[in-house]
């Protein structure tokens, strides 16, 4: 697995939680786009 586009946060910065919140959707965002569609289906499920 490439790091190459990975992140690291310290919670213990002055990044809001708003802020690290907004960066989780769009990590998932950004995954889950990449995904087939049939796992995307798949994924739309558990979300429910």
């Amino acid at each position: 697995m490439s790091k190459a586009h990975w992140n690291s946060v310290a919670l213990q910065s002055d990044v809001s939680d708003d802020e690290i919140k907004k960066m989780i959707d769009h990590s998932y965002q950004l995954v889950s786009s990449g995904l087939t569609k049939k796992l995307q289906k798949e994924l739309r499920l558990l979300e429910n």
